[in-house]
C-alpha cells in the first residue's frame, strides 16, 4: 500500500504547527478518511485544527468515536495508538466494494461530522506500450516516450502514480531534468491514458504505474487546495473540514535499465 501514502499525503498531514500568538482563532475538526476498493479500511485521520490568522495548528485526535456506515450496518473503527489521529477497522466484514455507498461518522466533544461516498468502479484493462525501457542519462532529450491506457467506461476521473517497485531500487537521474520526488503523481483528469518519457520515471528496475480511480470530492479539493490555510475550502463533510472519498486501481509493472 505504498502507493496509498502518495495519494492521501495531500490531505493527511497538511498541517504544520507553529509558535504563534493564538488571538482571534477557529478550530475546526478536520477529517481526511479513504476508502479502497477491496482492502481494509485503515487510512481515516481526524485531526482538532487551531486557525489564527493565516497559520493553522494541527492536534491528532486520539479519542474521537468513528464509525463507517454499509448496508445499514454500522461498523465502529479503533484508535490506532502506532499512529496519532489513525483509525482503523480490525475485522474483514466490513467490506469495500465498487459501486456501493459508505457513510461517515465522526463524533468529538460538541462536534459531530458526517459524510458520504460511493466507491468508484475503477479502471479496466491497464496495458503499456513497452514492458522495457531503456535509458540514457547523458542525452539532453528523452528518447522514449511510453503509453500507459486503459478501459473508462464509466468516465471516471482517474489519477495516476508511477512508484518503484522496492525501496532499494538505484535513482536514474542527478535531478538536472526532473524533481527529487521518489515518485510521478499526475493531476486527476477524464483522461484514459498518460504518455510517459523517461524524466518521469526516476528508478531503475521494476516500476510499478498505478491508476486510481477518484470520485468528485477528491478532484474538487485537489484543484481547491489553499496554499494559505493548507486546507480546502471544497469539503463533501458536513460540520468539519477534509474529504471522505474513495478509490479504485489497476497497475502494470515494466522493467527499467541503462542504455548502453
Amino acid at each position: 500500500m505504498k502507493t496509498v501514502l502518495i495519494i492521501c499525503s495531500l490531505f493527511v498531514f497538511l498541517i504544520a504547527c507553529e509558535d504563534q500568538k493564538k488571538e482571534k482563532f477557529e478550530e475546526e475538526l478536520v477529517v481526511n478518511a479513504y476508502l479502497f476498493a477491496n482492502s481494509p479500511v485503515n487510512w481515516i485521520y481526524i485531526n482538532k485544527s487551531v486557525k489564527f490568522g493565516s497559520n493553522i495548528a494541527n492536534e491528532p485526535v486520539n479519542n474521537a468515536k468513528v464509525s463507517i456506515t454499509w448496508n445499514k450496518e454500522v461498523f465502529l473503527l479503533e484508535n490506532n495508538p502506532l499512529i496519532p489521529g489513525n483509525y482503523k477497522y480490525n475485522f474483514e466484514d466490513l467490506k469495500i466494494i465498487p459501486g456501493d455507498e459508505y457513510v461517515i461518522d465522526v463524533v468529538y466533544e460538541d462536534k459531530n461530522v458526517t459524510g458520504t461516498t460511493t466507491v468508484p468502479y475503477g479502471p479496466k484493462n491497464l496495458v503499456s506500450s513497452a514492458d522495457t525501457i531503456k535509458i540514457d542519462v547523458q542525452r539532453n532529450s528523452p528518447s522514449n516516450q511510453v503509453l500507459f491506457q486503459w478501459d473508462n467506461s464509466d468516465f471516471d476521473y482517474s489519477t495516476v502514480v508511477i512508484r518503484p517497485e522496492s525501496e532499494n531500487q538505484n535513482y536514474i537521474w542527478d535531478d538536472k531534468f526532473t524533481n527529487s520526488n521518489a515518485y510521478w503523481l499526475s493531476i486527476p483528469s477524464l483522461s484514459n491514458y498518460r504518455v510517459f518519457t523517461d524524466f518521469d520515471i526516476k528508478y531503475y528496475g521494476t516500476n510499478v504505474l498505478v491508476v486510481y480511480s477518484a470520485n468528485l470530492e477528491y478532484v474538487n479539493m485537489f484543484n481547491e487546495f489553499d496554499q494559505i490555510d493548507l486546507f480546502s475550502k471544497n469539503t463533501n463533510l458536513e460540520n468539519g473540514v477534509g474529504i471522505f472519498t474513495a478509490f479504485s486501481t489497476d497497475s502494470v509493472q515494466f522493467f527499467v535499465a541503462p542504455q548502453k
